[in-house]
């Protein structure tokens, strides 16, 4: 589930950098858009440091 959620989580930040891209060249405000984007990357981080998390309980508990 965690590989899942980081994989659709790299597709959702490669969407939204196509929309910033689309936006700045319609010469749009950007504001809203960056900040979905900040919000991405952080969960994204939440995610990666939740399979962290797993994998080193995985390698305790077989190690």
């Amino acid at each position: 589930m965690v590989e899942r959620r980081i994989i659709e989580g790299e597709q959702h930040i490669a969407h939204q950098e196509t929309v910033i891209a689309q936006l700045k060249r319609d010469g749009r405000d950007l504001a809203i858009a960056l900040s979905v984007l900040d919000t991405l990357i952080d969960t994204q981080k939440a995610h990666l440091q939740e399979r962290a998390l797993i994998v080193a309980e995985v390698a305790k508990r077989s190690g």
